[in-house]
């Protein structure tokens, strides 16, 4: 809707300046779009696409409002018929939402990147471990304020989250399963299994040598499965598989690293400990107060007892009951005679 008659001359004249336009690429036009979008306060993306049916060549694009859905809004036609150029074949500029203000808009999707500088000092301040949280302060502080550092927090972990894989891909990943293959040519009863995601990427390791399956035979009838050991530097969390012999010494079973705390990683890790201690269960299987963990093993391992372990409920009792109720709680857990 127009105030007076000479915005809507305004409005008029830009949409005839558009819709003569002519790009040399696709991207060109694009690029023309997503920065006339940031001058009004919308994001765009990208929607419907067609190709020659023969070559496969992109002759028609379109471009929209990234809030675009059933009901018709801004949106602009790109189209290539064999002239060598993109122009405009049709262009919308009306919104059925409000448009964000002038301050907001550098926080809106399309208009988010992370340049290629930036992607150097983010690498430089995460190799001497520096949380993320406190790398958006460095960030902030540097260039002025959140508006213009050109990325937000969500941004900062997807980009750290891909070039961490890439680097596993390249170096550490192939050293790591190197030296695992290398160990099951020497001792063929050293167990290793590994799975990767759809990129090729390595996602998921386990691996236990001959001395701890055969330890596992003898006393695995209570598995300690916890994961809030330390994380590498990737930000996987490793994860050991645990026990006690008969001299009451901590027994090292097998070994996990997972790219994630969710269930399929969960039930992956447990199905290949299976498989490797020839489908022999334990008994009872202790673990920190994880529901994902506690899921997982309900899938994997119904019928055998599920404890949580007593220092993660000290801890838990510490964090949350008054200190006077402290000793009456522990007393209860440890000291009770039923």
């Amino acid at each position: 809707m127009f105030h007076n008659i000479e915005e809507e001359n305004v409005a008029l004249d830009e949409y005839w300046n558009i819709i003569q336009m002519n790009f040399q690429f696709e991207d060109d036009g694009y690029n023309f779009y997503n920065t006339y979008a940031k001058k009004k306060g919308f994001s765009v993306r990208k929607d419907i696409v067609r190709r020659e049916k023969r070559v496969g060549n992109v002759h028609y694009r379109r471009h929209v409002c990234s809030k675009e859905g059933i009901r018709e809004t801004s949106k602009i036609n790109t189209e290539d018929r064999q002239r060598g150029v993109w122009f405009v074949d049709n262009f919308v500029d009306e919104h059925n939402h409000s448009l964000t203000s002038h301050d907001k808009t550098p926080f809106l999707r399309s208009h988010r990147k992370i340049k290629e500088f930036q992607k150097s000092e983010i690498q430089t301040i995460e190799s001497i471990s520096i949380r993320k949280n406190v790398i958006m302060k460095v960030m902030k502080s540097k260039y002025g304020g959140y508006d213009k550092v050109g990325f937000v927090k969500k941004d900062l972990y997807n980009y750290s989250s891909r070039y961490k894989r890439d680097r596993i891909l390249e170096g550490d990943a192939n050293a790591a399963l190197d030296i695992m293959k290398k160990r099951h040519h020497m001792d063929p009863y050293f167990f290793y299994e590994y799975q990767v995601d759809k990129e090729g990427c390595l996602k998921n390791l386990f691996w236990c040598d001959a001395q701890s399956r055969m330890d596992y035979q003898s006393f695995g009838d209570v598995v300690v499965f916890d994961s809030t050991q330390r994380m590498n530097k990737y930000n996987m969390p490793f994860i050991p598989f645990v026990g006690l012999n008969h001299h009451r010494q901590t027994t090292v079973f097998a070994c996990g690293i997972v790219s994630d705390k969710c269930v399929q990683s969960y039930n992956w890790m447990l199905h290949v400990f299976l498989r490797a201690m020839c489908e022999q269960k334990p008994k009872s299987i202790i673990t920190d107060s994880d529901n994902v963990m506690m899921k997982a093993i309900r899938q994997m391992l119904p019928e055998t007892n599920h404890r949580v372990c007593s220092w993660h409920i000290e801890k838990g009792i510490i964090k949350h009951l008054h200190f006077s109720y402290i000793n009456i709680f522990k007393f209860s857990i440890y000291d009770a005679c039923s």
